[in-house]
């Protein structure tokens, strides 16, 4: 194997004029691969080699060798598999420290001055900027539901994140709204994130209905050897959330339905819901939560901000098991 097809295999089928200028071809060379169609033009100075599967990581990597910088935003986000949907066709982001004139419609080129190596890796092949410096940016281009949900999932795969982040929002005056926007949610996960897309949305869905603040991943005594989603306690009112993702097999799935039956007999009032329920019928699933809730005593004057919750409050993350003992009895 040849240097120019290593080259080639490493970059998604994609080479630069300079690399190949740099293995010893000439101009001319490149010029009779071009006109034979051996090679295609991906981008300006990029080449892909005919017949190379083009793939959106290929797309990917020609913007970052064209651009001379590294993936960020909401490009680096679906490099980093954030619970954030980027299609296909969407515009792909760089960020560079050089100052260049090129400009491509589908592509946004992101210049910073303060961008260096220390805060750029590899995912796939392709240079991106690390998972909290993509946060950062994320902070600043996108609305506060879609950062949280980017945010939760890029704790829970990566815990030690959230002190990292924690520490460099820490005092910083030059944050903007963006920024603390960012830290308070950062602040507000020092006990645990949630554990699926699904139950941040829910989340923020209880938050638009103005409901009053809940317990979450509400820990229940034998012989419950789960955990419930949302409590309202000492009401014994839940909103169990059941996605295809926590509950992938049967078994978990009939497992969780025993359960809560016997939580139903035991005077619980807890109301299952799906996606599909939350995406599609959100009106409906909150009015019915707020009847259950004023039914069993919950006082609904309890609001907080649209968005918010108050971060360290172990109302939202228990660090300990709530005693339920008579639940067995």
């Amino acid at each position: 194997m040849d240097e120019l097809t290593r080259w080639f295999e490493a970059q998604h089928g994609l080479v630069t004029r300079v690399q190949a200028l740099k293995l010893g071809l000439s101009r001319r060379a490149i010029d009779w691969r071009l006109q034979t169609r051996e090679w295609e033009v991906a981008r300006t100075g990029v080449y892909r080699l005919s017949g190379s599967h083009a793939t959106w990581d290929q797309r990917a990597h020609a913007a970052m060798l064209w651009s001379c910088g590294a993936a960020s935003h909401r490009t680096a986000a679906r490099l980093w598999n954030l619970d954030l949907t980027v299609p296909d066709d969407a515009p792909l982001e760089m960020v560079t420290r050089i100052r260049r004139n090129r400009t491509a419609p589908d592509v946004i080129v992101h210049r910073s001055r303060t961008i260096e190596l220390r805060d750029l890796t590899e995912r796939r092949g392709i240079r991106v900027t690390r998972l909290g410096t993509t946060l950062l940016h994320l902070a600043q281009v996108l609305p506060l539901d879609l950062l949280e949900a980017a945010l939760d999932s890029a704790i829970r795969n990566r815990p030690p994140l959230q002190s990292w982040l924690a520490s460099r929002l820490q005092g910083d005056l030059a944050l903007g709204m963006r920024g603390k926007a960012l830290r308070h949610m950062v602040l507000a996960r020092e006990f645990g994130t949630f554990d699926s897309l699904l139950e941040v949305d829910t989340k923020q869905a209880l938050e638009r209905a103005w409901l009053p603040p809940t317990h979450v991943h509400y820990p229940l005594a034998a012989p419950f050897h789960t955990n419930l989603d949302f409590v309202w306690e000492p009401q014994r009112v839940a909103l169990q959330m059941m996605g295809m993702k926590g509950h992938g097999s049967r078994r978990r799935f009939d497992l969780t339905l025993q359960q809560l039956r016997e939580l139903a007999a035991r005077g619980w009032t807890v109301l299952p819901a799906t996606w599909t329920d939350l995406h599609e019928r959100e009106a409906e699933l909150m009015a019915d939560l707020a009847r259950a809730l004023a039914a069993s005593g919950v006082s609904l004057d309890q609001n907080v901000p649209a968005w918010i919750f108050k971060p360290r409050q172990e109302l939202l993350f228990p660090i300990s098991a709530v005693d339920l003992s008579y639940c067995t009895e």
